[in-house]
């Protein structure tokens, strides 16, 4: 994700929001989305990734996604419970 736009992804209705989570959510996401299932980090380190347990690790080599995958260059939006808004709304 380019600098600087992890917080378009972030509902504005959302008060207070730490810029360094939003940054591990979607660096925690990108780590997850890789084509290569090895590339892709176990739920326990994706745990420890979102808790700040364990460094967030980047694969060697990112892939694009699967067109199963959430298109993260779409404007979707976190919502307060976490979830991604696919509708952008």
């Amino acid at each position: 994700m380019a600098q600087g736009k992890h917080m378009e992804l972030v509902d504005a209705a959302m008060a207070d929001v730490d810029e360094e989570a939003v940054k591990t959510a979607v660096n925690v996401a990108l780590c997850c989305i890789q084509h290569e299932r090895d590339m892709r980090p176990s739920m326990q380190n994706v745990v420890d990734m979102l808790q700040g347990r364990v460094a967030v690790n980047h694969p060697a080599e990112a892939r694009r996604p699967s067109s199963s995958a959430v298109n993260l260059s779409e404007p979707h939006l976190i919502s307060q419970h976490g979830a991604i808004d696919m509708h952008g709304g």
